[in-house]
């Protein structure tokens, strides 16, 4: 079974075959741009991280400002530096509820 012009005929199957490997090549590039653009780590993800990260870094400014308060606070009771006394005073007035008569105490609530 000739064509015209002396070609072969190819059978319906052998096309398709010829096609396959072509064709899932494509698919997989396909999926591998597709991912690059819109899958968890790719370009439109990168907005979401920018956004996060501008989140994250305001918590950790906070966190380390409570830190430097809770470091001065510490270096405040350190013994081998001297303990601030009106913070020790502070403290122990605080956790063992002693007034004495003549002092007017105010809490903050």
């Amino acid at each position: 079974m000739s064509r015209p012009g002396g070609a072969p005929r190819r059978s319906t199957i052998g096309l398709v075959l010829a096609a396959a490997a072509p064709a899932a090549v494509v698919l997989i590039i396909v999926y591998f741009v597709l991912a690059a653009v819109i899958g968890q780590n790719g370009l439109l993800a990168w907005g979401d991280y920018k956004t996060e990260r501008v989140a994250r870094e305001a918590e950790l400014a906070k966190v380390e400002a409570e830190r430097a308060r809770l470091q001065h606070r510490s270096d405040l009771l350190d013994p081998r530096k001297g303990v601030d006394p009106d913070l020790a005073d502070e403290l122990v007035r605080s956790r063992t509820d002693q007034v004495r008569e003549d002092e007017v105490i105010l809490q903050n609530r």
